[in-house]
């Protein structure tokens, strides 16, 4: 995905979130994100309450962009960017018609 594949999106209370793919500089906030969503919250995004680390946040970047693809909502710039929201989706395995799909806010 390219720049093409970002947008700033205002909000009904004139926050304004920048929405772009995730890449491989975003584990760290990744993680981040994960600690301030509730458990709950994580388990109804993802349909498990995964548990994010080093370890699992790789797995959002080790697959090529043909099977696994996911937007981030974020706030901020350079390094007081963070993460307020992702989506992703992950082919299944030798189909190409469906796939897992997950968003979390």
């Amino acid at each position: 995905m390219t720049e093409k594949h970002e947008k700033d999106i205002a909000l009904r209370d004139g926050t304004t979130i920048h929405v772009r793919p995730l890449v491989s500089a975003d584990q760290q906030r990744l993680i981040e994100f994960w600690g301030r969503v509730s458990e709950e919250a994580r388990r109804l995004g993802f349909v498990r309450p995964l548990v994010m680390g080093p370890r699992e946040a790789r797995r959002f970047f080790s697959y090529g962009p043909e099977r696994v693809r996911a937007l981030v909502a974020t706030l901020g710039h350079g390094d007081r960017e963070r993460i307020v929201g992702i989506a992703r989706y992950k082919r299944h395995e030798g189909e190409g018609r469906s796939a897992e799909l997950g968003a979390l806010v």
